[in-house]
């Protein structure tokens, strides 16, 4: 067996087996109670804000590379979400967008760090929200985690505008410039870096398009908490927004943790526990979980639909226009 079907076939397993652990110690009669109480018009309501929230996190997108279709880059998002949920974690879905985009581009390393950097600022996105809700909610709740929340956003911006400081940047140009020189065998790879190093020394540069895509971050987490309060009144759990603004933040946190495929299990046991500050029953929790999983499969199947289409077009000899359709 490859190391990569090894892998995923691991974190299947954990998925699996966090998923029946959850689902022995509930009562899964009430966990299909529940869901059965969600409305049709509760789900469509959900299902519309979460496309609303892929365009606007395009639009964040596109405002990294306006050279691009922003209905291209709207598409794209939805084929990541296909990989992110059936694949081994998010970055296999960020991963994607890089390769159908930038296969056979000479500015692939922009593209790459557009990807990097949008990820970045919704991070930074998330942080704020989950900041402001800390400080305004009436739940007891540790200094500490306002703290935490506080020191990420400081990292994050680290990240972006490290490369600004001159001679950050010609240190790590000097390191790449000589491996090029003296590594042949990765002087492709070596490249491709130098390109992705420019590339962040060049997006450090735009503070007005970083503060623009940092807002718009904000606006869809806002949003993703929107969709959890829909789905939430709709099974009857009744928590406020500025809540789910800082349990999203924390939520966000455990579900980087690639252990598990589409995050199975981690979003179960942390919505568990989270809600059970509240005194949400366990029963609850799960049902909310399986619902919002519930949207996110209707985006991916959307999305999927998008890439059998993109790769099918690609095989008859259309790759240039397999994303145009």
């Amino acid at each position: 067996m490859n190391k990569p079907w090894l892998k995923t076939g691991l974190k299947v397993l954990v998925a699996i087996s966090l998923l029946s652990w959850f689902l022995y110690h509930s009562d899964i009669d009430k966990i299909f109670e529940n869901l059965s109480s969600l409305s049709p018009r509760v789900l469509a309501a959900a299902i519309i804000l979460s496309l609303i929230y892929q365009v606007i996190k395009s639009f964040r997108w596109w405002l990294l590379l306006t050279q691009y279709s922003f209905f291209k880059l709207i598409k794209l998002n939805l084929i990541s979400q296909f990989y992110s949920l059936f694949s081994v974690g998010q970055f296999v879905g960020e991963g994607a967008k890089i390769y159908i985009l930038g296969k056979g581009q000479k500015e692939a390393g922009r593209i790459a760090m557009s990807v990097l950097i949008d990820k970045i600022t919704g991070m930074i996105g998330q942080v704020i929200v989950a900041i402001f809700g800390l400080a305004f909610t009436k739940t007891i709740l540790p200094k500490s985690l306002t703290w935490t929340f506080i020191a990420a956003a400081i990292l994050c911006l680290f990240l972006i505008f490290l490369i600004r400081l001159k001679f950050v940047y010609n240190f790590l140009s000097k390191i790449l410039s000589d491996w090029s020189a003296v590594a042949i065998k990765l002087r492709r790879f070596v490249g491709w870096a130098i390109r992705l190093l420019e590339a962040w020394h060049s997006y450090s540069k735009k503070i007005k398009i970083i503060f623009v895509c940092i807002v718009l971050s904000m606006v869809f987490q806002l949003v993703l908490a929107g969709v959890y309060m829909i789905l939430s009144h709709g099974l009857g759990i009744n928590i406020l927004f500025l809540d789910w603004c800082w349990i999203l933040g924390i939520l966000a946190g455990f579900l980087v943790l690639p252990i598990t495929v589409g995050g199975l299990g981690v979003r179960e046991g942390s919505l568990v526990g989270l809600l059970g500050i509240f005194m949400i029953a366990p029963e609850q929790a799960l049902a909310l979980s399986f619902s919002f999983f519930g949207v996110q499969l209707v985006l991916a199947v959307i999305g999927g639909m998008i890439e059998a289409q993109r790769i099918k077009m690609f095989k008859i000899g259309l790759p240039n226009k397999s994303l145009n359709i």
